[in-house]
C-alpha cells in the first residue's frame, strides 16, 4: 500500500497530534483512508487531539501507532515542499518505509503496538 502526502502539511500535522500525547505514551494513531490521513493523540493531563491531512490513497482503511518523534525527525530534514512516499507493510506490526522524492532518503519506523 502505498500513501503520497506533502511534507509540510504532514509535518505540521504530526506536530498538531503530538501536542496532546505524553512521555508515557507517545504514540499518535494514523489512520489511512481513502483522501485522508486522520491523526489522534491522547494524553491524561493534555487531552485528545484529531487532525486530518489529505493524502494520495485508495487502497483499504490501515490504522497504525507510531511515536511522532520519529516521523518528525525524518520530515523536518527534507524540503517543506518535498512529496513524501509511505510504503505501509500488508501486516499489522512491520516497518514503514518512507521516501521523498529528493535526495533519495529512504526512512523506516517500526509502529508502535497499540
Amino acid at each position: 500500500m502505498l500513501v503520497t502526502a506533502d511534507c509540510d502539511s504532514l509535518l505540521a500535522a504530526i506536530m498538531q497530534a503530538q501536542v496532546t500525547t505524553s512521555d508515557l505514551d507517545p504514540g499518535v494513531d494514523f489512520s489511512f483512508d481513502k483522501g485522508k490521513l486522520t491523526l489522534q493523540g491522547e494524553g491524561k493531563e493534555r487531552g485528545n487531539s484529531k487532525i486530518e491531512v489529505p493524502i494520495s490513497f485508495s487502497d483499504v482503511s490501515k490504522k497504525v501507532k507510531i511515536d511522532p518523534k520519529f516521523m518528525t525527525d525524518f520530515l523536518k530534514v527534507l524540503d517543506a515542499k518535498a512529496k513524501v512516499s509511505i510504503y505501509l507493510p500488508p501486516e499489522t506490526g512491520e516497518p514503514l518505509k518512507i521516501t521523498a522524492d529528493e535526495g533519495g532518503y529512504v526512512y523506516v519506523v517500526m509502529p508502535m503496538s497499540s
